[in-house]
């Protein structure tokens, strides 16, 4: 008879204990996935093979967006494609480095459809149907546009970039080249110069008075690759790993600007050639073409 009064309450006393466990589990927290930190750290750089030989680069990653220069006007709706594909529905930066209408063609484009926050511009005697166009596209997007007149540093993208403008606004040579405002994207342990169009003046200018003394894994050659004094001045200041022309096949780069480059060991990418993309993290700065 005994036995038989303690199973009934050895029962009442396990239904309880699973009860407890059945509501703890219920009231737990859901567990949240964790993020792939390496892939949101990464900061992606794209210098698309344009229609001709243009200058245009797009820098994102998950803290924000910007572009460099912006091709041509035949350009436009192939970048906004670009954009579209990475999912980029806004810029927090436009640097437009100088007014050649293979920099600025395609900003009125993308200024009609994306957002721009600030564009950084230099200061010039520019006048033009083009000039005019960017401007109202700016002022008709909201964009705050800032005429640079000296060097400024913004924390952007996670990374430090700065901007540095000319220090005149005009010069012996190639003033409309020479006004080329000065990139510098320094992210993890890797650092990017890109030098829109200066020439020998403007680039002997920045590494004599803007120049920080960064050791810089990659530089955009200026000038499409075909002022080779600009390049002999880099290459005497500099010691770059990689190196990028923006060319095409009716308008090639210098030879010899090509021949000072590899007998440095530097890696030349031509996006004559196709796309050229880098990818930054902790570990460097990965290309491939």
């Amino acid at each position: 008879m005994r036995s038989r009064r303690i199973f009934p309450v050895f029962l009442l006393f396990a239904f309880c204990f699973l009860a407890m466990v059945v509501a703890g589990l219920n009231t737990r927290k859901p567990i949240k996935k964790r993020m792939n930190s390496k892939k949101s750290e990464e900061l992606q750089v794209i210098c698309p093979h344009l229609n001709e030989c243009a200058d245009a680069f797009l820098l994102y990653n998950q803290f924000g967006s910007m572009m460099i220069d912006t091709g041509e006007k035949a350009d436009g709706d192939l970048l906004l494609n670009l954009l579209k594909e990475k999912e980029i529905d806004s810029l927090d930066l436009l640097v437009l480095t100088h007014f050649d209408k293979d920099h600025i063609g395609g900003a009125a484009a993308i200024l009609g459809q994306i957002p721009v926050k600030t564009c950084y511009m230099p200061v010039s005697n520019e006048t033009g149907d083009l000039y005019e166009e960017v401007m109202e596209a700016l002022k008709a997007n909201g964009t705050e546009i800032v005429f640079l007149t000296e060097p400024v540093t913004i924390n952007k993208l996670a990374a430090d970039i700065t901007i540095s403008p000319p220090l005149a606004m005009n010069y012996k040579e190639s003033t409309d080249n020479n006004i080329s405002l000065i990139t510098s994207v320094k992210y993890q342990s890797s650092a990017l110069l890109f030098m829109g169009d200066a020439e020998k003046e403007r680039v002997s200018e920045y590494f004599l008075n803007q120049y920080d003394y960064t050791d810089y894994d990659f530089v955009k050659i200026p000038h499409h690759g075909r002022d080779k004094r600009s390049t002999e001045y880099i290459l005497y200041v500099l010691n770059p790993r990689d190196a990028l022309i923006t060319s095409s096949k009716e308008e090639p780069e210098n030879s010899e600007v090509l021949q000072l480059l590899k007998k440095e060991d530097v890696k030349v990418w031509l996006t004559k050639d196709g796309s050229v993309d880098m990818t930054i993290d902790r570990e460097g700065m990965t290309i491939s073409q």
